[in-house]
Parts: structure tokens; sequence; C-alpha cells
């Protein structure tokens, strides 16, 4: 069986790893019409950056630390259900999503389900 894969730097493709991530926006111009089974791969490209979550997420921080370490490898499969203006959702964004994504106007937000 052949599968999409996504890069994603860190630590965002460990946020999605970890279950705390279900929208990843990309440009609009990226396989708009894509649904169905993803690989989420991290990147390999160390950076500086952190995301300090919210405090009502600190439970999950052990899983979260762990897959953000992970750098180079394939971390988690998952399902794209639909893929839509950021626009269309930008209003309604939990705190969580917003502090974890690129949210700015003219982007697509692809939705993620069952995080494998």
């Amino acid at each position: 069986m052949h599968y999409k894969v996504m890069t994603i730097r860190q630590p965002y493709a460990g946020a999605i790893a970890a279950g705390l991530k279900r929208i990843e926006t990309r440009p609009s111009s990226v396989h708009p019409r894509f649904r169905g089974e993803l690989i989420i791969h991290a990147g390999s490209a160390r950076t500086r950056q952190s995301i300090d979550l919210p405090p009502l997420y600190r439970e999950d921080r052990d899983r979260f630390d762990y897959y953000t370490r992970l750098y180079g490898v394939m971390l988690c499969r998952v399902r794209v259900v639909d893929i839509v203006p950021v626009e269309q959702i930008h209003p309604t964004l939990p705190a969580l999503e917003s502090a974890l994504g690129d949210y700015r106007y003219g982007r697509m937000a692809w939705m993620l389900e069952d995080v494998e």
C-alpha cells in the first residue's frame, strides 16, 4: 500500500502525533482536493521554536514532549477529512489550535482525524 506523506516541522508534527493538533494549515496551492490517509513525518531541521500550551492541556505535556523530540521520522498516520479556507474556521478556533498553527487568511486548513 502507498501512502501520501506530509513533512511538518517540530514542534507541530509532535503536536499532531500527541493528539493535540487537529488542524494543519498549508498554502492554498498545496493539494486542496486531497482526502484520505496521510503519514505525518517530522522534519529533520531542528528549530528553536517552542509552544506554550494553555494550562488546560498540561496533562498532555509528557506525550507532547516525547513526540517533539523526534526528528526525521514518521510519527503517525492521520485521516484528512476536509480541507477548507482558514477564513471559514477562524472565528471558531479553540485557543490550543490557534497556538499550534498559522491561521493567516489565504491559507487552507487540513482537518485531521483518527490519529494513530
